[in-house]
Formats: C-alpha cells, structure tokens, sequence
C-alpha cells in the first residue's frame, strides 16, 4: 500500500524593523511541524514595516507556489502575511486558485480541515467583494458627475499599471488575482493589456 503523499510546507515570517528577528516565529512554527509530522522544504523571512515596502522573500514564496513546488504555508497570523486586507485577500485567492493550502497559528486557520477550507471559501468570496466594490466605486462617479451636469463621453479609464501586471502574470498569477493586487476592476486591467497588444503589434507592422 502506497504511504500517504507528505505535505510540502514553507514558513514565512516577518518582522517590522531590523531590531527584530523572527526567531520567535520560527520556533512557534517549528514546533507545531514536529508535532504534525510536516516536511518542511523551506523558509521565508521579510523586514518589512509598512503596507508600501517590498517584501523580497514573499515574492519568492509566491513564485515557488506558481511553480507548484509547495503544498501548504505555514505562518504564525494572517497580518504576517499580507501588506493590508486587501493584500491578504489577493494572496489567500491566489493559494486557493493554486490549490496551496494555508495554516494560520493564532487565528486557528487550517484549510486542510473541513472548517479551514470554509475559510478559503470566505476569503474568496471577500476577495469577489472587493472587486464588486471597485465596480461600484466607478459607477457611483459617473452618476455624481452625471447629476452635477458634467458632460460625459467614454468612462474615464482606470490606471493601470502594465509593466508591473505582465510581471505579475508571467509569474503565473491569475488576471483576476492580479486586478484585485493592483487595485483595479478586471475590465481595466484586461483592456489596459489588450491596449498594449494592438500598440506593440502595429508598432511590429510599421517597422516590418
């Protein structure tokens, strides 16, 4: 009879100075794989202290996760994880999408559990919400302006930003993780690259 296939699991810590350390992290996290039996493949630690500052280490751990080289993230609380509430919504969408599962210490999140894979449920759904929020932010703009008597031609386009959106996609994350990373509804996000296609595509026409 075949053995059950081990869980890949990765930690992933953060602190907010570089006077901290995560070694406290670590040991609490260390701990609860022993105690589990986890076949821990790797580590992930970022200083970071505010929603705007890169996180190196996060970017790595999401691309290993795109790789499908991990099963399960282990961290110690959800506001480990994500730069802000909608940060956090984008990467619990982007796992549950991946089929990655996640193990939040304090807050008692375990997807692999019937209860933890109602969470994942919710989050998606919180993710979903924000978005419906970004539409309706749009459409609540345009019938203020409409009221006060300005002159409306075509919805004013979103900003977005292409570079960084094609980046985020090469690294296998999906258009709709990526919209909601961003900040912005799908529909600008996809005519902002389908812009950028037709402009690259008769810049390849005139100089051929």
């Amino acid at each position: 009879m075949n053995e059950p296939k081990q869980l890949r699991v990765v930690f992933y810590t953060r602190v907010s100075t570089s006077a901290q350390t995560v070694d406290n992290q670590m040991l609490q996290l260390q701990q609860v794989a022993e105690t589990r039996r986890w076949n821990v493949v790797g580590t992930y630690s970022d200083t970071a202290s505010g929603a705007r500052d890169r996180r190196p280490a996060l970017d790595e751990m999401m691309k290993a996760v795109r790789r499908g080289q991990v099963d399960l993230i282990s961290i110690t609380a959800l506001d480990r994880l994500g730069r802000d509430v909608r940060h956090l919504l984008t990467v619990v969408e982007e796992l549950r999408q991946a089929g990655v599962g996640l193990f939040s210490l304090r807050e008692g999140i375990d997807t692999n559990s019937p209860s933890g894979r109602m969470v994942m449920v919710i989050f998606s759904g919180l993710a979903e919400f924000e978005l419906n929020i970004l539409r309706e932010r749009t459409v609540h703009g345009l019938q203020r302006a409409r009221a006060k008597g300005v002159r409306l031609g075509r919805p004013p386009r979103v900003a977005v930003d292409v570079a960084e959106a094609r980046r985020l996609i090469a690294d296998g994350m999906s258009k709709k993780a990526v919209a909601l990373h961003l900040g912005v509804p799908r529909t600008s996000l996809l005519r902002a690259l389908n812009g950028v296609s037709k402009n690259a595509s008769k810049t390849e026409a005139v100089s051929g």
